[in-house]
């Protein structure tokens, strides 16, 4: 609710009764001829007072608003961003394997290209040659199954900080109004933030890919190459992986947090009007009078009899 429930607030007038300068200046008793004049008067002194306390609760609730929707802005740009060097990051590690599986690539078409030119019968390179075509085969399969698993991970990735928003809203929505269109916003930023920070981190890796392109190996070394880049790309990104897991808990968390130190903020700013129209906390009870101790008398102490 946007603003203190006026239920709430009759209900504890009705209980102790509101303070207010206006009840003081209502005249005389409450008779029969008077009581709908006097309940009148009450009605307008009450509803006076809660729209000046409504007023008020109004504008801290505007400014948490704009608080949080700045909250959301600079989230979206932050883990939107991040997001994207982890996408990059992912891409790049499979990459690499493309760029062992093209120098492979490369080695078999000109042992290929040796063995047509040979005078020999015999070709020395035809075991290496096959166990390497098999090999880069299963090396090219295994990078584009990595790179859909990446573009899955990113997209779960995204999805999980907008469900963190989206509950943060709908959360927050009950006590600042609907943040709906502020979450949309919101999302879309993450989104191409996301796109953007992956596609420029990209390009930059790019130019290291091609400077890395091995050249002049035989057949042999190329077989080692690409099982051993294999083996590193598949550890890289297990431990991408687990690098973005841990930053969206984390996350998560100062997500949490905010929206229950904004909530707590927003109580505490509510409890405080409430008590400045009932001129006293609704919590808050009379102090029973301690009870006076009653002195026990003294005992008067009996005079000793006198030695005769």
């Amino acid at each position: 609710m946007k603003s203190i429930a006026i239920i709430q607030l009759l209900a504890f007038a009705l209980q102790g009764g509101i303070a207010t300068n206006e009840f003081d200046l209502l005249p005389g008793k409450i008779t029969k001829d008077n009581a709908p004049a006097m309940l009148s008067s009450m009605m307008q002194a009450a509803q006076t007072t809660l729209a000046k306390a409504q007023r008020h609760h109004e504008r801290v609730v505007q400014k948490v608003r704009k608080q949080v929707v700045s909250d959301f802005s600079f989230e979206a740009d932050t883990v939107g961003s991040q997001i994207g060097e982890f996408a990059a990051e992912l891409d790049s590690a499979a990459k690499e394997i493309e760029v062992a599986v093209n120098a492979s690539k490369v080695g078999l078409a000109a042992s290929e290209a040796r063995a047509k030119k040979s005078t020999n019968w015999q070709d020395a390179e035809v075991e290496d040659r096959a166990k390497l075509n098999a090999q880069t085969g299963s090396a090219e399969r295994n990078m584009k199954k990595m790179l859909r698993r990446s573009a899955q991970a990113i997209h779960s990735a995204e999805e999980r900080s907008e469900s963190s928003m989206e509950d943060e809203s709908e959360k927050l929505s009950m006590k600042l109004g609907d943040l709906s269109t502020e979450y949309s916003a919101a999302k879309s930023e993450l989104e191409s933030n996301v796109t953007v920070t992956q596609a420029n981190a990209t390009a930059k890796m790019s130019e290291g890919h091609s400077a890395a392109t091995p050249k002049g190996k035989d057949l042999k070394s190329l077989e080692n190459n690409l099982a051993d880049t294999l083996a590193k790309s598949q550890a890289s990104i297990k431990g991408i992986q687990t690098k973005m897991d841990q930053f969206l808990g984390k996350i998560d968390k100062d997500v949490e947090t905010r929206g229950s130190k904004i909530e707590d903020l927003l109580n505490v700013a509510q409890k405080k009007e409430i008590e400045k129209v009932l001129g006293h906390s609704p919590t808050s009870t009379k102090a029973a009078p301690k009870a006076k101790s009653e002195a026990a008398p003294k005992a008067k102490s009996a005079a000793a009899p006198k030695a005769k």
